[in-house]
């Protein structure tokens, strides 16, 4: 499994790195969190170094990645978010977009030489060589499967549980964001182990990812509000300042719109069947 996201993520890069822009950054991204999930929650497979190396460099690389998708996600904003101003704002809306791709072409050329120098290439050989040293012997190494996966998705599912019972019935942004992290991880994990026999879990599992795309929508629509409302500088006008201040209630609106769907989902996994069907810490492994 760390193989397979590992090679995504080295072609993903390299199109990033050659200039594949947008697709290619969307592609790397899923595979760096898909290896952080994987390594944080079964990180006694490594030496304890090896892990929190890898660990700090597959969210340094995040970072750098996430910067520039964040000016992509402002396209996106802005350009589905005109059909639904008023015709007298969208001359502004054109302006505006002009200047956001400028400032994303900008942006996507300094990731591209971050990623083509030297050092950039050496922390990806320091981290696929952590990578590799995944333990092939020990206790670890010699437990089947099915008896040490429950062990690892306990403090997941505990986590998300506990998140759930706590969080208020507003749903306020900071909460959400914390449990729809939690959630996330939680089914990263279950995704690469949905096929381990003796254990059922795909609908649990669709309940999850239900409720993290519903959180996200609370979380998205209220990023954007936020975005929108104090734009990066662009140099642009008044006209410019309505669009993104007319945008920005209607990503607020959109925010209400998404709690709504956040909690039925949220009604939905608040139900001890939906835990009942991953694997459980305390019971036997299948013969």
């Amino acid at each position: 499994i760390v193989a397979a996201h590992g090679a995504s993520l080295l072609a993903a890069e390299a199109a990033v790195r050659g200039g594949d822009g947008a697709a290619a950054l969307n592609a790397a991204r899923p595979a760096l969190r898909r290896l952080r999930s994987l390594v944080r929650s079964c990180r006694d497979a490594w030496p304890v170094e090896r892990a929190e190396r890898a660990l700090q460099c597959l969210a340094e690389l995040g970072r750098t990645c996430g910067s520039c998708r964040d000016h992509d996600v402002m396209l996106e904003l802005v350009g589905d978010g005109l059909a639904h101003l008023p015709s007298a704002l969208r001359p502004g809306g054109d302006a505006a977009l002009q200047q956001l791709r400028e400032q994303r072409d900008a942006a996507t050329a300094t990731l591209q030489r971050q990623l083509r120098t030297a050092e950039h290439l050496q922390q990806l050989d320091a981290l696929f060589a952590d990578l590799d040293a995944i333990g092939h012997d020990g206790a670890a190494a010699n437990t089947p499967l099915a008896a040490a996966l429950p062990h690892h998705f306990a403090p997941a599912i505990a986590r998300v549980r506990k998140l759930v019972e706590k969080l208020p019935a507003e749903l306020p942004l900071l909460a959400v964001h914390e449990l729809r992290l939690a959630v996330k991880r939680l089914r990263y994990l279950a995704e690469e182990f949905a096929e381990l026999p003796g254990h059922d879990y795909w609908r649990s599992l669709a309940a999850l990812t239900t409720l993290q795309q519903a959180l996200g929508g609370v979380c998205d629509a209220e990023a954007a509000a936020e975005r929108l409302a104090h734009p990066a500088p662009t140099g642009g006008d008044a006209a410019q300042a309505a669009v993104f201040g007319a945008l920005a209630m209607w990503q607020h609106h959109r925010a209400g719109r998404a709690r709504n769907a956040a909690g039925k989902a949220l009604a939905k996994v608040d139900r001890k069947k939906v835990w009942r069907r991953f694997p459980a810490a305390d019971a036997d492994a299948p013969s």
